[in-house]
């Protein structure tokens, strides 16, 4: 079993841990991520953990087993597993159902881009065996791109804020997505700070938290430390 899926689960798990602690709270949850109170492979969380919180959301039935009878759920427990892989699969699908809707807009066949994108190999091990967090705001542009070719500007806006707030590298076809609305260069401006906003918020949130800067300085690769 690759053990990412471990440690995404437990680093979900900790943000409900966070949420209703008395003392503690979001802004502790590098800190406490590092306790690796669930003993997974990875002890620290590296880089924005935005991403983990529609997977927070999706484990909160873990969550609740975990409190109610006290005992572990992450570590080699396949049904646990198995709950966290659905979330991916059903991102995975949800990216091959809106390339089939893009598609159609384009009046092209659109059986095919949906069947390649459910058998590409590079992302059935990103997303269903390793559980890396590509797919989630890979499904955030291909829905933004479609509801922005349908003109349904503020459900497409929303997807691209959330897409940069995933990750940060998003804000290059984001800003594609803008140009294709919008000419006029203070307006284009006005969007581009908007989409960046949340997630100068967060780094201003976390600018004096030292596990946070220095993890994501030395290993900037990925949200996966071991030591």
């Amino acid at each position: 079993e690759f053990k990412d899926f471990d440690s995404i689960t437990a680093w979900s798990l900790n943000i409900w841990d966070l949420i209703f602690d008395k003392e503690l709270g979001l802004k502790d949850f590098y800190s406490y991520t590092a306790l690796n109170l669930h003993g997974v492979l990875h002890q620290y969380c590296q880089g924005n953990y935005v991403w983990l919180i529609p997977l927070s959301i999706w484990n909160f039935p873990l969550w609740l087993i975990v409190k109610l009878f006290n005992v572990s759920v992450v570590i080699g427990n396949p049904f646990c597993m198995l709950w966290s892989k659905l979330y991916f699969i059903g991102l995975h699908i949800g990216v091959a159902y809106f390339s089939q809707l893009i598609c159609r807009r384009f009046n092209v066949k659109s059986y095919l881009a949906p069947l390649l994108i459910l058998i590409a190999p590079e992302i059935l091990i990103s997303a269903e065996y390793a559980g890396q967090d590509e797919i989630t705001y890979i499904f955030c542009l291909f829905a933004g791109v479609y509801f922005a070719l349908c003109e349904r500007w503020v459900i497409a806006y929303i997807l691209c804020v959330i897409a940069v707030s995933f990750c940060p590298i998003m804000f290059l076809p984001v800003t594609a997505i803008i140009l294709y609305k919008e000419k006029r260069v203070l307006r284009i401006l006005f969007y581009e700070v908007g989409i960046m906003a949340p997630l100068m918020l967060f780094e201003f949130a976390y600018r004096k938290d030292e596990i946070y800067q220095i993890k994501k300085r030395v290993y900037s690769l990925g949200p996966f430390v071991e030591q």
